[in-house]
């Protein structure tokens, strides 16, 4: 078979930089270049028959498209308001949690409607900073927009329970 060169060309989102001797598989190789910016290589009749057209971000980004509905993800990452009612719905319905027993163990609830995280965005809003959490107006009702609010550490530390005392 004869070798044909495909420097230069491009295969779908693939452009060919350089042809590549795999030091033990007899087959011919080429660096290509993806759009998305990644580079590897890719063999040359899997490019000429098209079997290969991207490095798979065309299905990394079509999956996060797909299981990504409410716009609060980037790059693999959760947003800060995400990473809050997931905290708040994993302490008052998983036992297992570190703080289960100041949450869920003591009747603390996330309104139903509130296990949509659409519907829990668009009632709470946008953090005012990243340094803002949830925080309940009144401390031994649930989680709900009548209750509660984004808060700054200090703000939440003046409306906590009071604490029991130890005796010795």
């Amino acid at each position: 078979m004869k070798f044909i060169d495909l420097t230069g060309k491009t295969f779908s989102k693939w452009t060919v930089k350089e042809r590549y001797l795999h030091p033990t598989i007899k087959k011919s190789f080429f660096i290509c270049l993806c759009e998305c910016g990644t580079e590897r290589p890719v063999k040359g009749d899997t490019l000429s028959r098209g079997l290969s057209t991207n490095c798979g971000c065309v299905k990394r980004k079509e999956m996060s498209n797909r299981y990504t509905t409410h716009g609060h993800t980037q790059g693999g990452k959760f947003s800060s308001e995400y990473n809050s009612w997931t905290a708040m719905i994993t302490r008052c319905n998983n036992p297992k949690a570190n703080n289960y027993h100041n949450y869920g163990g003591r009747g603390i609830a996330v309104c139903s409607q509130w296990f949509d995280f659409n519907v829990f965005i668009k009632d709470m809003g946008l953090k005012p900073t990243k340094k803002h959490t949830i925080d309940r107006v009144d401390v031994n009702k649930g989680y709900s927009p009548e209750n509660c609010k984004w808060a700054t550490r200090k703000e939440q530390r003046m409306n906590q329970r009071p604490r029991k005392k130890v005796e010795a």
